[in-house]
C-alpha cells in the first residue's frame, strides 16, 4: 500500500472493535504494529485518535496509513476486464452521480477475506469509479454475503456514504428478501427476536452478550410441508440474521450449508439435486436518496436459480 486511504465502516461492521476490523481487512498487520500506529495518531475514526479496543459505527472513517510491514505483498491494482464491463452493464439496477445500485449474483464476494487481491465486487467497482474520474469513488455502505444474490448499495462519495450508513444504522430503511426454507414455518407469519452473536465465521443466538435482532417474516407459498418460500424483513442489520432466525425455527433456508444442520443428509441431497445455490436473495430495500432526498424503492429480479427452483416444486412466482 502506498498510499493513505479512508474506508467508510459498513453497517454490519457497526459495533465493531477497531483491533477486529483491521484483522478481518488487513490480516497481515502485527498488532503490535496496529498498536503503534494508534498510538502515534497514524490511524484515525473520523479524523480522532483511537485506540485498539475502540468500537467503531457505521458511517464512520477509518484512516489507514500506508502499511509497509515486510509481510504485505504489493497490492495489486485491479484493472477492469471486458468480463468486469460486461457484468456491471448486466447487474447494473440504478446508477447517477451519488450512487450506484446493483443485482448482486449468488457466487460473487462482495469483499476479499484473507486473499483480498482475489476477484470480488468491491475490487471491480472500485476499478469502474477509477475510470470514471478522479473524484468518483465507489464506496460499501453494506455488504451481502458471499451466497446471497440481490441490491447492494455502493456511494460514489463521502458525503453519500456517510447519508446512506446513517440510515443503515438508524433503522430507516426498508429491506426485503426472498428465500426458500426446508419445511414450514409456523406460525405462517411471525416475528422472531433472538439476540445475536457473532463468534468467528459463524453467528449463534446468544441471550446474554448477543446484539438485539429482529426479523419479521410471512410464508408465501409452501410446497407440502417440505419446502416454503418465505418473506423475511429483518429490522436490524446483523451478520447471518435471516439464516440464523430461520434457522431457529427449525427451518434454514434450503442450500445453507453453515445453518442447515440437514444440508448432508439423503433427503436434503435428493431434494437439492441440481441445485448448488443458497436461496436467500435480496429482493427489494427502500432508501433515500442521500443528494434528493426522495424515497427510493429499488427491486432486484430474482436469478434464475429461483426460477429454476419455483418450476422444480411447482409454485408460481411470488413477485
Amino acid at each position: 500500500m502506498s498510499q493513505v486511504e479512508l474506508k467508510t465502516v459498513t453497517q454490519d461492521e457497526d459495533g465493531m472493535r477497531l483491533d477486529r476490523w483491521f484483522k478481518v481487512h488487513y490480516p497481515s498487520v502485527p498488532f503490535g504494529l496496529l498498536n503503534k500506529l494508534l498510538r502515534k495518531g497514524n490511524i484515525r475514526l473520523d479524523g480522532k485518535r483511537a485506540k485498539s479496543d475502540s468500537r467503531i459505527e457505521a458511517g464512520q472513517e477509518i484512516r489507514i496509513p500506508p502499511l509497509e510491514t515486510g509481510e504485505d505483498a504489493p497490492k495489486r491494482v485491479y484493472k477492469l476486464t471486458k468480463q468486469d464491463i460486461s457484468l456491471i452493464d448486466d447487474i447494473r439496477l440504478f446508477e447517477d452521480d451519488h450512487i450506484l445500485v446493483v443485482n448482486k449474483p449468488a457466487g460473487l464476494a462482495v469483499q476479499g477475506g484473507t486473499k483480498s487481491n482475489d476477484r470480488n465486487l468491491d475490487l471491480i467497482m472500485t476499478a469502474y469509479a477509477a475510470s470514471l474520474g478522479d473524484d468518483v469513488t465507489c464506496k460499501l455502505v453494506h455488504r451481502l454475503d458471499k451466497e446471497t444474490s440481490g441490491v447492494q448499495i455502493f456511494a460514489k462519495s463521502r458525503l453519500a456514504a456517510q447519508a446512506l450508513a446513517r440510515q443503515f444504522k438508524g433503522k430507516e430503511l426498508q429491506k426485503t428478501y426472498l428465500c426458500l426454507t426446508r419445511s414450514v414455518p409456523m406460525p405462517h407469519e411471525g416475528e422472531i427476536k433472538k439476540p445475536l452473536l457473532r463468534i468467528k465465521e459463524k453467528v449463534i443466538i446468544d441471550y446474554d452478550e448477543g446484539k438485539p435482532s429482529t426479523t419479521l417474516y410471512n410464508v408465501l407459498d409452501t410446497a407440502g410441508h417440505k419446502v416454503a418460500i418465505v418473506q423475511a424483513m429483518p429490522l436490524t442489520g446483523r451478520t447471518h440474521q435471516i439464516r440464523v432466525h430461520l434457522a431457529s425455527l427449525g427451518t434454514p433456508i434450503l442450500g445453507d450449508d453453515k445453518y442447515n444442520h440437514n444440508f448432508h443428509d439423503e433427503s436434503e441431497k435428493v431434494m437439492m439435486e441440481g441445485f448448488n445455490h443458497l436461496f436467500l436473495h435480496a429482493y427489494g430495500i427502500e432508501i433515500t436518496h442521500p443528494k434528493s432526498k426522495k424515497t427510493m424503492q429499488i427491486i432486484a429480479p430474482l436469478p434464475k436459480h429461483f426460477h429454476d427452483i419455483f418450476e422444480f416444486f411447482g409454485f408460481d412466482s411470488p413477485v
